[in-house]
């Protein structure tokens, strides 16, 4: 059975929540004006229009379908998990996933985990909070394959130096989230029961999207993800390559394993601004041209994201159409 959405409260619990969004807007906004202003500040923009203008259009579509099949593969890879709640089909899963990931690029702290729950719970008839314990496992252990992606490519590049320290603080700064989440990780597994009727509920309900990886799913779990790792730093690669960047196997993976870990930064949609910084910063500990970092990043927002939000944004509109006309 899944849970009911909860009520619209009238009065002070709508008008807190209205000043909860727009203090997060605000604040998202000001970051992403921030890290703009700290990546173009020592770059002409006309250099990195010049860069965005001679990648190669072949490649960048290439890089766009590598992209776009790693968000499949993730949506088989989520379908794992909740086949130990229900049977569920491959088009509904990956659909779902396109519905999330289009609301994390328009929303920020990664809320559209939120409505990728919401979704699949409703599509799907299943628990939103087993839904979303399944997501908490998916984005935990991505989360620690990054930390330890960054730690390997940054000892392997060598990196030292002003970008090297702020790289090594992103590291420790997100070793110490993604660890206390797989610490809770464990320690919800385990919990049996709670007394308090409705918190005890949704928590047994979310430990079973946490139990949904076990020793019967998890070789074919980390599969999945090794071949979404994979295809991602595929796409960024072809991506460099389009804007005349040689890239390198270390290169790559210290920008993938920064660029995103720093998505979880409440800035603007799509990440504008912290993502620039992420590319400038790794861009100038490895040695390679700025107005490259900022064209870069700007045609993985354009070729990777847009697309995804449209996709997203499609599934979305057909769902309520379909729930309008019934």
């Amino acid at each position: 059975m899944s849970e009911q959405p909860a009520a619209t409260l009238p009065g002070k619990a709508g008008s807190r929540g209205g000043w909860i969004r727009l203090a997060v807007a605000v604040v998202g906004i000001g970051l992403a004006v921030f890290f703009m202003w700290l990546s173009f500040r020592k770059v002409g923009f006309r250099e990195v229009q010049t860069y965005i203008a001679a990648a190669s259009p072949a490649w960048l579509v290439v890089a766009a379908l590598i992209y776009g099949s790693s968000i499949v593969v993730r949506g088989l890879r989520w379908r794992l998990l909740l086949l130990r709640a229900t049977e569920i089909s491959r088009s509904t899963v990956i659909g779902g996933l396109f519905v999330g990931f289009a609301m994390n690029l328009a929303l920020p702290g990664r809320l559209g985990e939120l409505y990728r729950a919401d979704y699949i719970g409703t599509v799907a008839r299943i628990s939103r909070s087993m839904a979303l314990g399944t997501i908490f496992v998916e984005r935990v252990l991505d989360g620690l394959l990054l930390v330890g992606l960054l730690a390997l490519s940054s000892v392997a590049a060598g990196l030292g130096g002003e970008g090297g320290g702020t790289l090594v603080r992103v590291m420790i700064s997100a070793l110490v989230l993604f660890g206390g989440a797989f610490l809770g990780f464990v320690i919800l597994r385990r919990i049996k029961s709670l007394p308090i009727p409705l918190i005890g509920g949704l928590l047994m309900r979310f430990q079973a999207g946490l139990q949904a990886i076990d020793r019967r799913n998890a070789l074919a779990f980390f599969g999945y993800s090794l071949a979404v790792w994979i295809l991602e730093l595929a796409a960024l690669a072809v991506l460099l390559y389009a804007v005349r960047q040689q890239p390198t196997l270390i290169g790559v993976c210290l920008i993938l394993s920064a660029a995103s870990l720093s998505t979880l930064l409440p800035t603007a949609p799509a990440f504008v601004g912290s993502f620039q910084f992420a590319f400038i910063l790794c861009f100038g500990a490895l040695g390679w041209p700025a107005p490259v970092a900022l064209a870069a990043s700007i045609l993985v927002q354009l070729c990777f994201y847009v697309p995804t939000m449209l996709i997203g944004s499609a599934i979305m509109a057909r769902g309520y159409w379909r729930r309008v006309r019934a």
